[in-house]
């Protein structure tokens, strides 16, 4: 798969973007069924994971869980 570096973000980025420890990173990761993409050793989002990321990460920060998300948004 052929990346355009616009439309990827490093997962290693995700904990300080996020303040939040690795583990919390790939926990919400696994919640949303989100596969990182690999080139090489590095890990990355698309940029629809990282929207996807993102909507969680404010969901959960106004006070929801990442099961409501999931109900909300129709994927479980």
């Amino acid at each position: 798969m052929q990346f355009n570096t616009d439309d990827i973000f490093a997962v290693k980025n995700l904990g300080q973007r996020y303040s939040l420890a690795r583990s919390a990173v790939y926990k919400r990761m696994g919640q949303l069924g989100i596969l990182p993409q690999r080139r090489g050793r590095y890990s990355f989002l698309t940029q629809q994971q990282l929207i996807l990321m993102d909507d969680l990460n404010v969901f959960i920060r106004k006070g929801g869980t990442a099961m409501e998300f999931l109900r909300v948004r129709g994927l479980r």
